[in-house]
């Protein structure tokens, strides 16, 4: 909670704290039923997975699917991605996320972050390679979802994506549709698509 404290302090924004979906309206899409709660990610852990992927970001596209009100939005905007995606069903979400966006672009991070209200098993992801992050926004069911989508992705297009999936409680559902864990860390793995 501290480090939460102490993000939000620094660049003046509201990211943290836990937000149940249920006290959510507008909620889009056939899938509210299986999103969980809002968890902000913890920088030093966001700062542990980028240096030790060790990719070349600026090539990347980051997309955070699930991207609650912002946080890892932020973080992403401390290095050099090609661009930066934020996707969230809940519209009061993606409605704080673009004022947390804007408040640390006002501190000196890119203004160019998108925030986007949409389903993450259906996003259609940007031209390029990219770097797909989850905070364990949602159950088994849509997990399973977002794995067999982004497996659709790359058999179609054959580009570099990976997926760096925090807290992965349901990483069983990436693993039974061909994604291989390519790296891990202290509650965080990052999988590339294994045919």
């Amino acid at each position: 909670m501290e480090e939460d404290a102490e993000f939000d302090r620094r660049f003046g924004t509201d990211t943290g704290g836990v937000q149940n979906l249920a006290d959510q309206g507008g909620i889009v899409g056939d899938n509210a039923k299986h999103g969980l709660a809002h968890i902000a990610t913890e920088p030093a852990q966001f700062s542990q997975i980028m240096q030790t992927l060790d990719l070349p970001l600026s090539e990347f596209n980051f997309i955070d699917l699930g991207c609650g009100k912002g946080r890892a939005l932020i973080l992403a905007a401390q290095f050099p991605f090609k661009a930066i995606i934020g996707v969230d069903f809940v519209p009061s979400f993606v409605e704080a996320a673009r004022k947390n966006v804007s408040v640390a672009a006002n501190q000196g991070l890119r203004g160019d972050v998108q925030v986007v209200v949409g389903d993450a098993a259906q996003f259609v992801l940007p031209p390029g390679a990219a770097l797909v992050y989850l905070y364990n926004p949602f159950d088994s069911h849509v997990v399973r979802k977002v794995a067999l989508h982004l497996r659709s992705t790359y058999e179609s297009e054959r580009r570099p994506i990976f997926i760096v999936y925090s807290n992965p409680i349901h990483i069983h559902e990436f693993r039974s549709c061909g994604w291989q864990p390519v790296a891990h860390g202290g509650g965080w793995v990052a999988l590339n698509y294994s045919v």
